[in-house]
């Protein structure tokens, strides 16, 4: 896979920035090669799927659980409203199992974990994940 970054900004856009290509020429600037736009506030985490370089999964202070992919645009290819009653903090693919993912918000409980996106994508239900990492920063939670 060529070296990619992803990144959100406080107003509610993702980035994905291929630092390959600013790697092998003389340029110090780094443009992004691609747009999202969905979240209508502040995007807190995003991530690439642990097994693909054009998949993201993204939270944000709107309470959105989105997915996207490049290959179907800059809009996302799957939304999961208001996901959390607070605030989304982070979120993390489940590296031993794609189907799996945790997010954490600003409060006590843990976490829960979905599946992401199939090809014609619908949301599910909540479930336990196993294999995620645990992060605790400040009041945020995610196992």
């Amino acid at each position: 896979m060529r070296p990619r970054v992803v990144s959100g900004d406080k107003d509610g856009l993702i980035f994905v920035w291929d630092v390959g290509m600013e790697l092998r020429g003389t340029s110090k600037d780094v443009t992004p090669t691609t747009r999202f736009e969905g979240h209508t506030a502040t995007v807190e985490d995003v991530c690439f799927k642990p097994d693909s370089h054009t998949e993201v999964c993204s939270v944000g202070d709107d309470q959105l659980l989105l997915f996207w992919d490049e290959r179907s645009g800059t809009s996302p290819v799957l939304e999961v409203p208001k996901w959390s009653t607070v605030d989304l903090h982070c979120v993390d693919w489940n590296h031993a199992d794609v189907n799996l993912l945790v997010t954490g918000a600003r409060c006590t409980r843990p976490g829960a974990a979905v599946s992401p996106p199939a090809p014609r994508p619908s949301a599910q239900a909540p479930t336990a994940g196993g294999g995620a990492r645990r992060h605790r920063g400040r009041r945020d939670v995610c196992v």
